[in-house]
């Protein structure tokens, strides 16, 4: 198990906690049909459930802009990204069977090869050209450099990036905010610099 109890959040939350929190997705859902391709961006979120929430939304509004989608998980098994997927009505099945939907592992996809999901994106770009796709995007969780004690590591791939990708997507760089947190205020500032925005974080 990745996840430590406490990045699950309180499930206590009172009804104006839900209000606000579902107030704040929908502004991240405005910031991500608002970003350009090639766009290198940043999210912080605060808790399991919330990120769930975001990215199943994130790929729901992708899939039905003719989008291809790679989704890259760290904290939440492949279970529960497909329950959560299939919450807001995709199909992940015949998705993922037609090439508009991958799900990638974290760990295996960064801490094998660093960049291997620029490359991964990068091999679907000619398809999504041919097909008539209106774009990629790649919404992917970093924790898996802090499991493995490379933050040196995730602050020079993350500005070898810059603000813009050389590869026609969208890219959303996610952390938890106590991941983002245990970082020193240097390699916060480095991390930050290399995106072209920071979405609203969730506190």
């Amino acid at each position: 198990m990745r996840a430590p109890k406490y990045r699950e959040g309180n499930g206590n939350a009172s009804k104006m906690q839900t209000y606000n929190e579902e107030s704040r997705v929908a502004s991240i859902m405005a910031q991500v049909r608002q970003a350009d391709l090639h766009d290198h961006n940043m999210l912080i979120y605060s808790d399991l459930p919330t990120f769930r929430k975001i990215y199943s939304k994130c790929a729901k509004q992708a899939l039905d802009n003719n989008e291809i989608v790679i989704l890259i998980t760290n904290y939440d098994p492949f279970e529960k990204v497909i329950a959560a997927l299939k919450q807001v009505g995709i199909s992940v099945n015949n998705e993922t069977k037609e090439g508009n939907l991958a799900i990638l592992d974290s760990l295996k996809t960064y801490q094998i090869d660093v960049n291997g999901s620029v490359n991964f994106t990068k091999s679907l770009v000619a398809r999504a050209a041919r097909d008539g796709k209106a774009g990629i995007i790649n919404l992917a969780d970093l924790g898996s450099f802090f499991l493995s004690e490379r933050v040196p590591l995730l602050v020079e791939y993350e500005q070898s990036l810059q603000r813009k990708i050389a590869v026609p997507a969208k890219g959303i760089c996610a952390y938890h905010k106590d991941d983002f947190a245990s970082l020193s205020k240097e390699q916060q500032e480095e991390i930050i610099a290399a995106h072209n925005c920071v979405m609203q974080p969730l506190d």
